[in-house]
């Protein structure tokens, strides 16, 4: 991390610290603070607590590992044609503490915990080398009075806006940042949570909500302290559920019935499930909640395109315009593309059909098809050739094949 802070500080001019600044318009002013905030259910929402509930960990680690699972290409725009190029430095490895893969799964998780997702690219002789993700909680945003331009100040050292690449998530008009998800969620994260805590005192002490000890004798503070106590330790906890009971005095053991809000609180942390998934776009079935039908596609293709579609694209595409700026210092004509086709295939069946139809209209060769599916060419080149039906010809043509 001092490789880090020692490239920020070499991008840093005296000319390029204000003097005086004016705040930026963040979503603070919204009501929104990216420190967290207290839910409904009284509970603290940082990002390190959201990340407790299963829910919000398993949509987050969902949507930035398939991201950053994705091969990356970096193409050239010839005409119509655009043509598969040697990927540049930086999108081989990112800097020298971290795989693409990794980089790709930082900035995609700042993303979708903070609504905003930054990295400095590091540059050497016109050409981008190092990319270097920041933590955005560290990052604040600010104008100058007077040009009114957007500048960042990163763990207190200020940045241009030039030198930093900010990919922002929903953002309100006028506003500089993103809005994090994790903050317009802490309610419903917030009320998880809480189920959760209350569900696990349930089970761990079971005892104490559902069961009372009625002493037929009078007995003083401390004896029925004793009693409680004494009963709690040997029948409390789940395992020591259905282990008969034996109280030696003279008092009979009552059970009371559930209330509502106990006998309920399984589904309600099943909706707050449903509710997460909700905030991301993630299909409930792809985080492990089943009980319901999908209303999300029948096959795997179009779930997967419904994945594809809501929880990623969106987060590609702004990735992919930010890689594009940093490819055309190298080419004007270069521009960088997830390849989304491996979550997009469905089963064999679907995919031979897919693969029949362009093979039929000359769109695919045999090679084409090889490399889609990840094999090798056929030898001595045979498998580059490409094959239309002899009976098509062009609409007006004469029998005769005389045009």
């Amino acid at each position: 991390m001092s490789l880090f802070g020692s490239a920020v500080r070499s991008m840093i001019t005296k000319q390029d610290v204000w003097g005086d600044v004016s705040q930026s318009r963040n979503n603070a002013d919204f009501g929104i603070s990216y420190g967290g905030g207290m839910s409904y259910a009284g509970i603290s929402i940082t990002p390190e607590t959201a990340m407790n509930f299963s829910a919000v960990f398993a949509c987050v680690r969902l949507i930035s590992d398939t991201i950053a699972a994705m091969p990356v290409d970096l193409l050239q725009r010839r005409g119509v044609a655009s043509y598969q190029m040697p990927k540049l430095e930086f999108m081989k490895r990112p800097n020298p503490e971290m795989t693409w893969q990794e980089f790709i799964q930082q900035l995609v998780t700042a993303r979708l915990m903070n609504g905003n997702l930054y990295f400095i690219p590091v540059e050497v002789a016109g050409r981008v080398t190092q990319c270097w993700p920041v933590d955005p909680w560290k990052v604040e945003t600010a104008r100058h009075k007077e040009t009114n331009e957007l500048g960042y100040v990163v763990r207190k050292n200020p940045v241009p806006a030039r030198q930093i690449v900010h990919i922002r998530g929903l953002t309100l008009p006028g506003y500089d940042k993103g809005l994090s998800p994790i903050e317009c969620a802490r309610h419903t994260i917030g009320l998880a949570l809480s189920a959760e805590k209350h569900g696990s005192k349930l089970f761990g002490q079971g005892t104490a909500f559902d069961t009372v000890i009625k002493a037929k004798t009078k007995l003083t503070p401390q004896q029925a302290k004793d009693l409680a106590l004494g009963f709690a330790r040997l029948h409390g906890g789940g395992d020591n559920s259905f282990i008969p009971a034996v109280v030696d005095s003279d008092a009979d053991i009552a059970h009371l019935s559930m209330t509502s809000e106990e006998a309920q609180f399984l589904l309600t942390r099943q909706f707050q499930v449903e509710e997460v998934a909700r905030w991301y776009g993630v299909p409930p079935h792809r985080i492990a909640l089943t009980e319901k039908t999908t209303s999300w596609g029948t096959g795997i293709e179009q779930q997967n395109i419904s994945f594809l579609q809501d929880a990623c694209t969106p987060i590609i595409t702004g990735l992919e315009s930010a890689f594009t700026d940093l490819a055309r210092y190298e080419n004007p004509d270069y521009f960088v593309k997830f390849n989304v086709s491996g979550l997009m295939r469905g089963d064999m069946a679907t995919r031979k059909d897919f693969y029949q139809t362009l093979w039929n209209v000359g769109a695919l060769s045999p090679d084409d098809i090889r490399a889609l599916e990840d094999q090798n060419p056929l030898p001595g080149g045979v498998g580059g050739s490409y094959y239309v039906p002899m009976n098509y010809v062009p609409i007006g043509t004469p029998a005769g094949g005389e045009q």
